[in-house]
């Protein structure tokens, strides 16, 4: 009697085990089954869309931010400080009022780790590597310690999301090249670096490596640390310090770049940080001030002064929009009185400098192909097709040179940009750069331009509540969602 009410109660705990587990199976199947809906296909059409319908792209998405806590992320609510060191900030502002943001993981198609690591590394408060790693490491506990619950009755134990695509699907939204946090930091904590440098890294900085033998900056596809990770990581704007507040604002801002009052040739403000070897930089230094009144404009406060003087004299939607523009971000000023303006690469390739010309609607002008080839997909007609930070037009720029232009094979226009040889701009500045500025064709000229114009809205961060659809936000959510599901796609081909 005693063994059978034993044998009895023995089956009643193995039926009830069975209960609870079919139970937990079924609800774990609603949950893949709710995933499989939310997927998106990098197959679809709606991928492939044309920039102009950058919103229709990532509609399906689900983003999840992991909770790590204000010590690790105490500089992301400063999204009223806008410099270079601010895409942190302004993209976590968006992210927490996103209607694609779901707070279970399981539904999610896209994860942000929100940790801040461009101004714990070099901004005014930046922190020691021992505590950033020690925060770092802290920002991983956390991370994976969410986890993808068992989905079968006799399924695999219970994995990080962060594991789970080894990290594919993970975006850290970072204002440095990972070279720079490697040195800022990484090297102190080689592992923890490793584990995020794993993941997507969402930068104004793409990998790159400078070339022995030109001088020249170019993408690293390696994947060796402390560079490389270029299939991963792709290129966002910068932060200019303008954020457009609604749809007016966009529109506005082709009005001001098509009416601006261009009286120069060129606009350049160079800096002394020179890269090392390099004295491109003071050269053009020189030449721009030998050259005759009217060409080449460097007084940026000058261009600020007279742009809010003449303004105080006018009104209208253009001018107060004008005005704003010009207080945002002074120098804006400064590029939107010339055609062109000079961008001479510093210690890095990138610079605020070229998004503010960008802005202003002058044509950059490089002397590397490296800008060039990173920010194509923001220009070209269908950039979420790849997402390698270099692309190659799909239809080549046609230019037919003038006279004297046959050198311009590898450098000369592009649809949005001018590249210059480093090489003979050092050497003979007046007539490798501003000679043959002056002799661009005027109808390449203006399709630069139109194509600067057209893309003005999505190197931009709007607002909250905007309501401005494929902006520099959109464009970055997009290009992560496309990078993650073709990385993970490749890694099954593997």
């Amino acid at each position: 009697m005693k063994e059978s009410t034993i044998f009895r109660l023995f089956w009643c705990l193995v039926v009830g085990a069975l209960v609870v587990r079919v139970w937990s199976v079924v609800r774990s199947a609603r949950v893949e089954l709710v995933d499989d809906d939310d997927e998106i296909d990098e197959a679809s059409p709606g991928v492939a869309h044309a920039v102009e319908n950058i919103a229709e792209v990532p509609k399906k998405v689900k983003i999840y931010i992991y909770e790590l806590g204000p010590r690790l992320q105490p500089w992301l609510n400063d999204s009223e400080n806008i410099g270079q060191y601010s895409l942190g900030s302004v993209m976590f502002e968006r992210m927490i009022v996103d209607s694609r943001r779901t707070r279970d993981p399981s539904k999610a198609t896209l994860y942000v780790v929100p940790v801040d690591l461009s101004r714990m590394t070099f901004g005014d408060d930046k922190l020691p590597p021992h505590e950033i790693c020690a925060l770092v490491a802290e920002a991983r506990r956390r991370v994976e310690a969410v986890k993808k619950p068992r989905t079968r009755f006799f399924g695999e134990a219970p994995v990080s999301y962060a594991s789970r695509r080894n990290g594919l699907d993970h975006v850290v939204p970072v204002a440095r090249v990972a070279s720079s946090m490697y040195w800022g930091w990484g090297k102190s904590c080689a592992d923890t670096f490793n584990w995020l440098r794993s993941m997507q890294w969402v930068t104004i900085e793409p990998p790159y490596r400078v070339d022995a033998e030109t001088g020249e900056a170019v993408v690293d596809h390696s994947d060796i640390p402390p560079m490389g990770g270029a299939p991963r990581h792709h290129i966002v704007p910068y932060t200019t310090g303008v954020r457009f507040r609604s749809r007016d604002d966009a529109e506005l801002l082709r009005r001001y770049q098509r009416s601006a009052n261009r009286t120069y040739l060129v606009a350049q403000s160079i800096g002394d940080h020179a890269r090392k070897g390099s004295s491109l930089r003071s050269n053009l230094k020189v030449a721009c001030a030998r050259l005759s009144p009217g060409i080449c404009a460097t007084d940026w406060r000058a261009a600020r002064a007279l742009t809010l003087q003449r303004n105080r004299k006018t009104a209208g939607p253009l001018k107060h929009f004008e005005q704003w523009l010009v207080h945002s971000t002074p120098h804006v000023a400064l590029y939107a009185s010339a055609t062109f303006c000079v961008q001479p690469p510093g210690v890095t390739p990138t610079r605020t400098a070229v998004y503010q010309c960008l802005l202003a609607g002058s044509i950059p002008v490089f002397f590397e192909s490296f800008l060039v080839d990173a920010l194509n997909p923001l220009f070209s007609p269908a950039p979420l097709v790849t997402t390698s930070v270099v692309q190659q037009q799909e239809k080549p720029f046609q230019h037919t040179p003038s006279k004297g232009d046959d050198d311009w094979t590898q450098s000369g226009p592009h649809p949005w940009a001018v590249v210059v040889s480093t090489k003979r701009a050092t050497a003979n500045p007046f007539a490798e750069v501003y000679g043959k500025l002056a002799r661009m064709d005027r109808d390449v000229v203006d399709d630069m331009r139109r194509t600067i114009a057209q893309a003005a809205p999505r190197l931009q961060y709007a607002l909250p509540g905007a309501n401005i659809a494929g902006d520099a936000y959109d464009y970055a959510i997009a290009r992560a969602v496309i990078t993650a599901n073709n990385a993970i796609a490749n890694a099954k081909d593997l």
